[in-house]
């Protein structure tokens, strides 16, 4: 079955479960972009399909030329899928979010080191909150400085503080970074999985295309007007150029 005629989610899917068995030290990146692999390999299954007798003559299993379409349109799926998912950039408006969680934070939090400089255990309060570092300990923090703000309402009033404005805002800041944050890290886990499919599909389609340019290769090795059917022409043409990480594996170019 030509390459072409399958369709690449239902390939996809059909190798989902033996792309996922996949040692994870057996994955590697492509060598070059998944959609030149992908018209590589359509050309290299024609040219394995004519062929086939001689290849299958030096020993190549002749399983790696069947399952060829399969393996093109699995990772031609895959990488599509992997368009689907957006980058897990930080947004205009978690940026905005954050800047303000942050002057909200540190103006509780000097407000409530000046008002309760009397006072060792409201001092003590606040040495906790400043501990953290980090985004999750930025959203925690507006969380015990709303608190630490009702607590010692009067002495945070006593400095010029808004209350119960500031407190308030304080929590609300906390739920939308944390809202904020929720989506990137979604974000991210989608985007990680999405990748590291595309790279098992890669992986595999990449290492059938090696054994049979290898059998080519050596078949062919005195035929210099068929040999060259077996070598990749994007790595030729970006031979020098840093074509991509091969994730040690052999070149056939």
């Amino acid at each position: 079955m030509p390459p072409n005629d399958l369709d690449p989610r239902i390939a996809l899917e059909a190798k989902r479960s033996e792309l996922e068995a996949m040692p994870a030290d057996a994955v590697h990146e492509s060598p070059y972009p998944p959609h030149s692999m992908v018209g590589e390999a359509n050309a290299l299954y024609e040219v394995a399909q004519k062929y086939r007798g001689a290849l299958l003559a030096v020993g190549l299993d002749e399983r790696f030329i069947d399952d060829l379409p399969k393996r093109t349109q699995a990772l031609a799926g895959a990488q599509a899928a992997r368009a689907m998912v957006p980058d897990a950039k930080r947004s205009a408006e978690e940026l905005a979010i954050e800047e303000e969680a942050y002057k909200v934070r540190n103006e509780l939090h000097a407000a409530g080191r000046y008002a309760t400089r009397k006072n060792p255990q409201a001092q003590s309060a606040l040495d906790k909150i400043s501990e953290g570092t980090g985004f999750d300990d930025g959203i925690q923090d507006l969380k015990d400085l709303s608190l630490f703000c009702d607590t010692y309402t009067a002495e945070m009033k006593s400095v010029g503080v808004a209350l119960p404005e500031m407190s308030k805002r304080a929590l609300e800041l906390a739920g939308a970074f944390e809202q904020q944050l929720a989506k990137r890290r979604t974000a991210s886990d989608a985007e990680r999985d999405a990748t590291n499919l595309r790279d098992r599909a890669a992986t595999h389609l990449y290492d059938a295309m090696t054994e049979i340019r290898s059998a080519g290769a050596f078949a062919f090795r005195n035929d210099p007007s068929i040999l060259p059917l077996f070598r990749s022409a994007y790595r030729r043409r970006h031979r020098g150029g840093g074509g991509g990480s091969g994730g040690g594996t052999p070149s056939n170019g």
